[in-house]
């Protein structure tokens, strides 16, 4: 494994990057643990965060352009930055069932996909 295209890259990208690994991380963690918790609303709230940081710092990336500056990866990005706050909305409100698919959605699409697609476009 070669590293050193990681630190030869931006800034921008190296936050992304840990950010989205983190987030990959902590959510297979969450997604097995018992729920309801302090320590499961407190982890949430570290990865709601970090899926922030992923798709907020995206759009300062912008080596693919298909529209202007954007790719439709940003459009992925802003139906993250919803997502989450509909997430958190649906557990405020008591909406277990909304908020588990919210969050599945979240993990498996909008975070999983996109790091596998990557990696493997890549290889």
């Amino acid at each position: 494994m070669n590293l050193i295209p990681f630190f030869e890259t931006t800034t921008v990208i190296q936050y992304h990057t840990i950010s989205a690994l983190f987030a990959l991380v902590l959510g297979a963690i969450i997604l097995r643990m018992r729920k309801g918790t302090g320590r499961h609303k407190l982890l949430g709230r570290v990865w709601a965060t970090a899926m922030v940081i992923v798709a907020a710092s995206s759009f300062w990336i912008n080596e693919i352009k298909i529209i202007g500056q954007f790719s439709p990866l940003h459009v992925l990005s802003i139906l993250v930055l919803v997502s989450v706050v509909w997430a958190i909305l649906a557990a405020r409100r008591g909406d277990i069932i909304r908020h588990r698919r919210t969050i599945k959605w979240l993990y498996f699409e909008g975070l999983s996909y996109p790091a596998y697609s990557r990696f493997f476009q890549g290889v």
